[in-house]
């Protein structure tokens, strides 16, 4: 069955999102209200861009034959909200010898206690998970 993403913004190659060169991916809606959040326009539970997983998965392979990049960073947004969309993506390029980085504003506890849709898979093909809410 296909898989969904909304998807606020993406970047094919950056070097602020995470180690080395990678590709960004912002997700949209979050119920976290993090102070000094750095994306509040990502927050809005709103339909942004509705694109399938295998879709997301092509454009992060692409990046890497287009910019050489080492891997994926997904945030938001809140990326565990779209758990179940972004693992499949994340095994895929995970499989290509890309590594994957999640930011969420959950914390492992929290991850634990709601057992969202996915996060099990999402994690499994996750190489840096960093957690808990933003301090600006």
């Amino acid at each position: 069955m296909q898989q969904w993403l909304n998807v606020a913004a993406w970047l094919p190659c950056t070097q602020v999102e995470g180690p080395g060169r990678r590709a960004a991916i912002w997700l949209q809606g979050c119920d976290k209200r993090c102070v000094g959040c750095c994306n509040p326009e990502f927050l809005k539970f709103v339909e942004r861009n509705l694109v399938s997983a295998d879709s997301v998965a092509q454009q992060i392979l692409d990046a890497k034959r287009d910019y050489s990049i080492e891997g994926v960073t997904f945030l938001g947004g809140e990326p565990l909200l779209q758990a179940k969309g972004l693992a499949p993506v994340a095994e895929a390029v995970s499989s290509a010898g890309l590594s994957v980085m999640v930011f969420t504003g959950y914390s492992i506890a929290e991850i634990e206690a709601i057992n969202l849709p996915g996060v099990d898979h999402l994690l499994k093909h996750t190489d840096v998970l960093v957690d808990g809410p933003y301090e600006g």
